[in-house]
């Protein structure tokens, strides 16, 4: 239970835990607390939304773009998210190797958007469905992007299901029309991601792993990848694939997670860098017990 942990640091019981943002009031606890000192990062994790492509209307980038242009993620990060994540500024966040901030960006421009919309031959909008779990945060993430989209004419239907029912639109089926596309962290290796999610089949008629946008604009790219010994020369089509993603956005990145640790002020040389990484990280911490709650 991550408030016991946090409760158990207080007490000088532990010197170390994550904190999970989603408990009301614990950050904020941890932060105003004299003897506890708060780590942050950008983390591996990330919430996007997907666009299905074989739908007739989303199969335009220029509706895609047009959607992107009209999201005002900063009412999703700050207002609804208190800032405990970051805006994605694209696909990879800075947590893996070969991210890059050079692609293209969609800053909130509403009346771009529905300049977009009318190039594609939807100058009053159109009706979609926005499949989401119900659980979470997800479904008032979705209720702000309905708000949002509704300003530049695009009605967006909220459909909210459980997790399995959320599982069989999206992955197993790819019938979602828009939905999310939630990561947790993954392994530094960039390709691990790019594999799981952007693989193509063209003969099967489900997706492919978790590739519910069916997308196949990196096909040539992740077998280069995929077959690329050189670390130097990986990173260059990482850069190429984050770049790509961008340009035709199968999916659209609302946000990357933050990772909060708490040490006790006892605790010295501690490197949130390090932390969750392999390796022997905990030989160099250091714990001055004179600074530490006595039971």
């Amino acid at each position: 239970d991550p408030y016991t942990a946090y409760l158990a640091l207080e007490r000088g019981e532990v010197d170390i835990v994550a904190l999970d943002t989603s408990i009301s009031g614990l950050l904020e606890r941890a932060k105003s607390n004299p003897n506890v000192k708060v780590y942050e990062k950008i983390g591996g994790g990330s919430l996007s939304i997907t666009f299905n492509l074989n739908h007739p209307i989303l199969k335009d980038v220029r509706v895609r773009r047009a959607i992107a242009y009209a999201i005002n993620k900063t009412e999703i990060v700050q207002g609804l998210l208190k800032g405990t994540v970051v805006e994605a500024k694209g696909f990879l966040s800075p947590a893996y190797i070969g991210y890059t901030e050079d692609v293209p960006q969609y800053p909130y421009d509403p009346e771009k958007a529905k300049q977009l919309l009318a190039e594609a031959g939807y100058p009053n909008g159109f009706e979609i469905d926005f499949y989401t779990p119900s659980s979470g945060v997800y479904p008032k993430i979705a209720t702000i992007i309905q708000a949002q989209l509704a300003k530049v004419g695009i009605k967006v239907n909220i459909r909210q299901m459980d997790f399995a029912a959320w599982l069989e639109a999206t992955v197993v089926t790819g019938k979602a029309e828009l939905s999310f596309m939630p990561l947790g962290g993954r392994p530094p290796e960039s390709v691990v991601i790019f594999t799981n999610l952007f693989s193509f089949d063209p003969t099967k008629d489900k997706p492919t792993g978790i590739n519910f946008m069916w997308y196949d604009g990196l096909v040539d790219l992740l077998k280069k990848m995929q077959r690329e010994p050189d670390l130097q020369k990986r990173i260059e089509l990482y850069r190429q694939a984050q770049v790509k993603i961008m340009q035709d956005l199968p999916l659209y990145p609302i946000y990357w997670s933050k990772v909060y640790v708490a040490t006790g002020v006892w605790v010295k040389n501690f490197n949130i860098d390090d932390f969750n990484s392999h390796g022997d990280w905990l030989e160099y911490v250091d714990i001055d017990l004179s600074k530490k709650p006595k039971p």
